[in-house]
């Protein structure tokens, strides 16, 4: 019971007290439009909304960013849905590359060090 109460005043904590600076939206952050909306959609919907498979992301990312596929999963990022397609380049860089489920256009990339030790 005592786990109990302290959730709840944690919970409660959290929800009365007001969100730092770095909680906020930042309005420079670059947001993403694809072609397919996630509103009004159920998320089990998903992958049936998809026109492309996450075999063809792959391609599209490798042709936009050569390297080695680290990882591919199916998301939505700003209500709309996308492939994160994470690629390590030779030179030992981390890029995650949106590519939209619709019309396979790469929406972004973002580019990451990756430590190749871990």
């Amino acid at each position: 019971m005592k786990n109990k109460k302290i959730l709840v005043t944690v919970t409660a904590a959290l929800l009365l007290s007001p969100l730092s600076s770095s909680a906020k939206y930042d309005e420079n952050e670059k947001r993403i439009k694809g072609s397919i909306t996630t509103r009004g959609s159920l998320q089990a919907d998903f992958p049936k909304l998809a026109k492309i498979s996450a075999r063809e992301a792959v391609r599209i990312a490798k042709e936009k960013m050569p390297g080695t596929v680290h990882s591919v999963s199916f998301e939505e990022e700003d209500g709309y849905l996308v492939y994160s397609v994470e690629i390590i380049s030779k030179e030992s860089t981390q890029h995650e590359l949106l590519v939209d489920a619709g019309n396979g256009g790469v929406l972004s990339t973002t580019l990451e060090f990756f430590d190749a030790a871990h």
